[in-house]
């Protein structure tokens, strides 16, 4: 065996000498320069990256258990779950991945709408009326990724310019200075967008003036309450907006059932296997919706009751006070 071992050292190097050089050579062909974001299509490209940010934290159970476990709405559920955000016992801290993985991926989504932002005076090739709608819905998602941050940790590291570099330096601005930057930024989408969304699924002006309506009833300073009434009001009136007849209807699954009147805003998914990534705790963005399921009853557990996919899968992370 030792001979075996000594002929194959001994001949690698001869296979290797053997090769011609253009089997080496690196032809990255898919390989995309920074200048792509300067053009239209990249422009789209960076802005569509920037909207997929959005199903990371809303397509399963880590936004209920952040924003409604531990409130008087919603309490744990039986099944697994994050519970510590009912409990607020000892596994509440930085270290946990429904905090540190939203951290990073909001981070991620601010920084490509800083990119979409300070590109856009670069992109020639697109009409300026695009551009500035463009431009209105990287605010409107900017401003939303940082009332996510605002409400979880308070004062944060308030960035408006693109990363295109290795930071190692983080300052922490004041709860004030992020609220003016997020209402800013909403002010500045809503003067822009329009009423309705072209293709559905983008930002609009009702979008951003419900969003900015939460903004003032979340920030609570003087005056807010009677601007987000304000602001409430005009989505209620001004607009095609209104509930339903018939109230579950709003749980059907579809494309069609889906987008009615009262739908405001909604994240895209998609049913597409090459979309659907992976639903773990550290998953990417393209993970499919699977929020819908948490919330229903173990009604597997009674007798002669099985799960199944038809009458949705009883996780049951959540349940009503």
């Amino acid at each position: 065996m030792k001979n075996i071992y000594i002929i194959l050292l001994l001949t690698l190097p001869l296979i290797i000498s053997s090769c011609d050089e253009e089997f080496l050579t690196e032809d990255a062909r898919t390989q995309l320069t920074d200048g792509y974001l300067n053009s239209a299509v990249g422009f789209e490209s960076a802005l569509n990256g920037t909207y997929s940010v959005l199903r990371f934290h809303c397509h399963r159970d880590r936004w209920a258990h952040m924003t409604g476990m531990g409130t008087d709405f919603f309490k744990n559920g039986f099944d697994g779950g994050a519970k510590y955000f009912q409990f607020y016992n000892n596994n509440l801290n930085s270290r946990t991945g429904n905090l540190n993985n939203l951290w990073n991926q909001l981070y991620g989504g601010i920084n490509a709408a800083n990119a979409v932002i300070s590109r856009a005076p670069g992109v020639l090739d697109m009409d300026g009326t695009t551009k500035s709608i463009r431009v209105g819905e990287a605010k409107f998602l900017r401003a939303h990724f940082y009332f996510n941050l605002v409400q979880q940790w308070g004062g944060v590291h308030l960035t408006l310019e693109e990363t295109q570099g290795v930071e190692t330096e983080a300052t922490r601005a004041s709860v004030a200075a992020v609220y003016d930057a997020i209402i800013n930024d909403l002010n500045d989408a809503i003067a822009v967008l329009p009423d309705t969304p072209s293709p559905y699924g983008r930002a609009t002006k009702p979008a951003a003036e419900h969003q900015l309506a939460l903004v003032y009833l979340t920030r609570a300073g003087a005056g807010d309450y009677t601007k987000a009434a304000q602001l409430a009001q005009r989505v209620i009136n001004d607009y095609s907006f209104k509930l339903l007849d018939f109230w579950p209807d709003i749980h059907k699954q579809g494309e069609t059932e889906e987008r009615h009147s009262e739908v405001v805003f909604a994240i895209q998914n998609s049913p597409s296997t090459l979309t659907a990534g992976i639903t773990g705790s550290g998953s990417g963005y393209g993970a499919g919706n699977s929020l819908h399921s948490m919330w229903l009853m173990k009604y597997d557990d009674l007798p002669g009751l099985k799960r199944d996919i038809a009458n949705g899968r009883p996780w049951a992370r959540m349940r009503p006070t």
